[in-house]
Order: structure tokens, then sequence, then C-alpha cells
């Protein structure tokens, strides 16, 4: 008497057929960056003054950027001094709120905005980024006035 055997052939092409499926997908589900973009703002008849507190860092062409219009740093040689600068920025912050007398859980603004024109290249303003985020910011955020430039 011959005994039965199982024929697995069919299984494992059901097998392969699944694990070729589960490739493709698993292939097609990419990285996402999550990325808060902000509703269009109303128009405004009157000058919205800028908050005082605010840091804002703009990239005026590939080697240069201002913070807040007042201190100028090179991209090529300056940017320890911009990492130094914020983290001078972030400390008085913290004494001042010490000083007057806010509890010790509050934190200091340290949102930092970035601006540069489309026509400044990526890298230096990825350089001026990175500086920013080693000086311990929050926040960074990137501001576009004009998306015609």
């Amino acid at each position: 008497m011959v005994k039965p055997e199982i024929n697995v052939t069919p299984m494992i092409d059901v097998l392969l057929v699944l694990l070729i499926i589960f490739m493709l997908v698993s292939n097609s589900a990419q990285a996402r960056i999550e990325a808060r973009i902000p509703d269009s703002p109303p128009d405004m008849p009157f000058d919205v003054k800028p908050n005082p507190d605010s840091l804002v860092f703009v990239v005026e062409s590939e080697k240069s950027a201002t913070l807040n219009n007042v201190r100028r740093y090179s991209i090529d040689t300056d940017l320890e001094k911009i990492t130094d600068d914020l983290k001078e920025i972030f400390e008085l912050r913290k004494e001042y709120e010490a000083a007057a007398g806010n509890p010790a859980g509050s934190q200091p603004s340290q949102t930092v905005m970035v601006k540069a024109s489309k026509s400044i290249g990526y890298g230096s303003v990825v350089k001026v980024i990175d500086r920013i985020k080693a000086s311990g910011a929050g926040i960074v955020g990137l501001q576009i006035d004009d998306l015609s430039e």
C-alpha cells in the first residue's frame, strides 16, 4: 500500500505570492515629515509691530545672514558665533524670567524664525537652521513673505 504524501507546492506558491505582495506594499510606504501649515492671514488694514521677544534670522545671500536686522553674520565663518549668540540670548531670557518671579516651570520663548528668498541656495539656509537648532532653540519656523521672489 502506498502511503499518501502531502503536496506542499501549492502552499509554497501562495506564500511566495504573499511575500511579493508584502514587499511591494512595504516599499510604497514612505517616510513622512509632519508640517504645520498656517492658514492665510486675514487682511489687516493697520501695521502690526513685531514682538520684541521675536528672533528672526534673515538669510540675505549665500554668505550673509542677520539676526533681527542688528547682528550680521558670515555663513562661511561665523557659524559658531550664531550658536553662541543665541545661547547667550536664551540664557538672558531665563535669567530675566527668574528675576521677574515667574514660576520655575515657565519657559521663555525660544522660537526662531528664518527668512530667505527663493533665490538663496538650500545649503546656506540649512547651515543657519542647523546652528539655530544647536543653540537649543525650541521651534524653528520658516517665514515666507513673498512667494513670487
